[in-house]
C-alpha cells in the first residue's frame, strides 16, 4: 500500500510541476489548455478502466454461470446415484423377504 501511495504522490508532484511549467510558459491560456488536455486524458483513462471492469464482470459472470452449471450437473448425477442406491436397497430387501 505504501508503494501505491508513493507512486500516487510522485504522479501528483509531476502533475503539479507540469501545471507550473505551463503557467510559466504561456500564462492562463496555456495553463487552461493543459488542464483541458489533462482532464481529457483522465476521462479517457476512466472510460478505459470502466470498459475493462465491465469486461471483467462479464467474464466473472460467465465463470459463475459455468460453476452453477457444473454444480447443477453434479447434483443431478448425485440424485441419479441416490435413486440407483434406493433401487438396489429395494431389490435386496425384496430378496431378503423372499428367503
Amino acid at each position: 500500500m505504501t508503494e501505491e501511495l508513493r507512486a500516487a504522490a510522485q504522479a501528483g508532484d509531476r502533475f503539479a510541476n507540469i501545471i507550473l511549467l505551463a503557467y510559466k510558459l504561456g500564462g492562463w491560456g496555456v495553463l487552461s489548455l493543459a488542464l483541458l488536455v489533462a482532464l481529457r486524458y483522465v476521462w479517457d483513462e476512466r472510460a478505459t478502466t470502466s470498459q475493462v471492469l465491465i469486461a471483467e464482470l462479464r467474464d466473472g459472470k460467465q465463470a459463475q454461470l459455468e460453476v452453477i452449471t457444473q454444480n447443477s450437473l453434479a447434483l443431478q448425477k448425485s440424485a441419479e446415484a441416490q435413486q440407483q442406491v434406493a433401487r438396489a436397497v429395494e431389490q435386496l430387501t425384496a430378496e431378503v423377504r423372499r428367503k
